[in-house]
């Protein structure tokens, strides 16, 4: 029986990364007093756009709209040619947009404090026999490190990331990072993608590295940002997508660790649902979070999928079990 496994915020969630409810809360403590140019930047326009100059990070959560909505409110005024006041014109909303970027992964990268749950996880599964599939929409490298950190002297790449489109049981590991990484860079002149073994993404629109394909030395970030304008005008990282739809065609069983399956997040339903209904072979869902938030995933999960799919809730939370593979929760939803 083959088991997908998709990751969503929450699984981060025990290791310190922030969730968006809470990440500019995360960003001001972390950040509030960073003195770097594109940081100061974007407290700046924040203050500037919403007339409020919070004191403390449990200010700016509570005066702040989320991280979502505010880079969905830059990201519409920049694809309508919209200037947002007479200081925040256009050019100046696209510097403010890297600086998003960059507040989004330096707030995570000094937020992680531990990689312990994911180094367990990874390691039970080593144990199993064939491929391993896993898709993340997060952008942290907790699985890549802790993927990497299972083999002492590997020999080739040890991680499928999918950017040929494709599957591998050699790499046996198929990590699908369908929102980007914090350690991707793109050349955006011959669109290749570049990992690294560290976050770098927060480094990034300037000079950091040649490009091994063309020679180019300057590099963007590989980021979805969290948006209700999601694009995904990347050719690399649409094979990334089409690799992840291949895998969940595959599957028997899903488990969907800390992901709530939003309503803005229609493209990962489309891609999840449009997989699985080429072979017709999915049987099982496990959706493992922590029992308040059962009732409210229990209906989301059974409103998207057909009535023919048995859907569980693991309520341990993310401990780094891996048991799902051989037996359901009790707690049977539908």
């Amino acid at each position: 029986m083959t088991t997908v496994y998709v990751f969503g915020a929450g699984a981060s969630r025990p290791e310190g990364a922030p969730l968006i409810s809470d990440f500019i809360e995360k960003a001001y403590e972390k950040l509030g007093k960073d003195s770097s140019e594109k940081i100061v930047s974007i407290w700046k326009f924040l203050c500037d756009y919403f007339g409020k100059d919070p004191k403390n990070s449990k200010e700016a959560g509570e005066n702040y709209p989320t991280i979502d909505e505010i880079v969905t409110i830059v990201d519409y005024a920049i694809s309508n040619n919209i200037n947002l006041s007479s200081y925040h014109t256009l050019s100046k909303l696209m510097e403010v947009k890297k600086g998003l970027v960059n507040l989004i992964s330096s707030t995570i990268t000094q937020s992680i404090v531990s990689n312990d749950i994911h180094k367990k996880f990874i390691r039970e599964l080593k144990k199993k026999k064939g491929p391993i599939y896993l898709v993340s929409l997060n952008y942290d490298t907790l699985l890549d490190e802790a993927i990497t950190g299972c083999y002492k002297n590997p020999k080739g790449r040890v991680i499928n990331y999918g950017f040929n489109s494709v599957i591998t049981s050699n790499p046996r590991f198929n990590l699908f990072k369908i929102h980007g990484s914090l350690n991707w860079s793109l050349c955006p002149f011959c669109q290749n993608i570049r990992v690294y073994n560290k976050p770098i993404a927060h480094r990034l629109y300037e000079e950091y590295d040649i490009c091994g394909t063309c020679s180019n030395s300057y590099s963007e970030p590989v980021m979805i940002t969290p948006t209700l304008l999601k694009s995904y005008n990347i050719q690399r990282l649409n094979n990334v997508w089409l690799a992840a739809s291949e895998a969940l065609a595959q599957a028997h069983r899903i488990v969907f660790i800390g992901y709530s399956l939003a309503l803005s997040d229609y493209p990962i339903v489309n891609l999840i649902k449009n997989a699985i209904s080429q072979k017709n072979i999915l049987r099982e869902i496990v959706i493992v979070g922590v029992r308040s938030d059962r009732e409210q995933l229990g209906k989301r999960y059974c409103k998207i999928f057909s009535k023919n799919i048995t859907i569980a809730f693991d309520d341990s939370g993310f401990t780094g079990q891996t048991h799902w593979d051989t037996q359901l929760p009790r707690d049977i939803i539908r």
